[in-house]
């Protein structure tokens, strides 16, 4: 909802009143004094950038309202404030007392997600690759000293 400046009260009949949003916010001055520098907020999905302007577009176009001008305008203004950005696929390394584990990221609802490991904790070891494919799976790697090398996938949400 607008702030309550932006807002301009209609009588419509003896006992109601309409709000309307005025069309002042959209001009061209307002748009300019947007910041130049969009943050940029990591999400937990695989694709490419997303500004919050495309986002809303996208959202209203959903559910069949057709953007004017002024909408394009607001829409450019909003991506040059919030871009969504997707997360890199990089491996988190997990030390619990003389073992480390080695994991990956979510699958989320689909996909395939993968964790490359040594089989020791040895200078010279070897790797070993463990891929998850399934729905809300991440893979992982346990390396113990002395032991040989787990490795598995766990559920997870994100």
């Amino acid at each position: 909802m607008a702030p309550p400046d932006r807002l301009r009260r209609h009588r419509v009949g003896p006992h109601r009143a309409r709000m309307s949003y005025d069309p002042g916010i959209d001009s061209p001055a307002t748009a300019a004094s947007v910041p130049l520098a969009a943050r940029r907020i990591p999400l937990p999905w695989r694709g490419q950038e997303v500004g919050l302007g495309e986002l809303v577009k996208r959202i209203t176009s959903a559910f069949g309202a057709t953007p004017c001008e002024a909408c394009r305008r607001r829409a450019a203004a909003l991506d040059a404030i919030v871009v969504f950005t997707p997360r890199r696929a990089t491996a988190t390394v997990v030390r619990s007392s003389d073992c480390t584990t080695y994991k990956g990221k979510c699958t989320g609802t689909g996909g395939t997600q993968c964790v490359t490991a040594p089989t020791s904790i040895e200078p010279d070891a070897t790797t070993i690759t463990q891929c998850c494919s399934g729905s809300f799976q991440y893979p992982w790697v346990q390396v113990c000293p002395g032991k040989e090398a787990t490795q598995g996938c766990s559920f997870c949400l994100f």
